[in-house]
């Protein structure tokens, strides 16, 4: 674990701490906080850090949330994460390298998913509740095998994502729910 003193100001997720279970936060410390040893700014609306040696097999990320920090699940252990609708954007490499997430929820406010996020993610399933498809970059889901990863949509929205992008009609099977 590690403690994060008050005077820390900035602080970026660092790969490679496999063993790091989790993050505490000086009560003095303006600018962080932490809560089930997760690092969040000081008013928990953007999580920064999921430490990637935390062994909890899923997450749901806090409905206070708006933001994500580049690369705050990289590595991470988790085999399922579910997004509030207050995230709209899934930042440049989220979730890379996450080698064990399979599935993932993402809220109905979703609208760009970045380039990288689920690189390297072995998903076998991703719910999206947006009705409009979210707007997917060239690599937004480089690694992702579309062909054995179910994307579950709202009911109505199958051909809309079919047919809204290249990225999204990649998808073999795609279920209304």
């Amino acid at each position: 674990s590690i403690q994060i003193p008050a005077s820390m100001i900035r602080l970026t997720p660092s790969i490679g701490c496999t063993s790091l279970t989790s993050i505490t936060v000086s009560a003095a410390n303006n600018n962080f906080s932490s809560i089930n040893g997760v690092l969040y700014d000081k008013a928990v609306t953007n999580l920064l850090w999921f430490p990637q040696g935390k062994d909890d097999a899923s997450f749901t990320i806090p409905s206070s949330i708006k933001t994500l920090g580049k690369y705050a699940f990289q590595n991470c252990k988790l085999h399922a994460i579910i997004l509030p609708s207050t995230i709209s954007t899934l930042p440049y490499g989220v979730f890379q390298n996450s080698s064990n997430l399979t599935s993932v929820t993402l809220g109905s406010g979703t609208t760009l998913l970045s380039e990288y996020c689920f690189y390297g993610c072995p998903l076998q399933e991703l719910h999206v509740k947006a009705t409009v498809p979210p707007v997917a970059n060239d690599e937004s889901f480089a690694g992702v095998n579309a062909s054995t990863c179910t994307l579950y949509v709202p009911s109505g929205c199958k051909s809309i994502y079919r047919n809204s992008s290249r990225y999204w009609s990649l998808f073999t099977n795609i279920i209304e729910e």
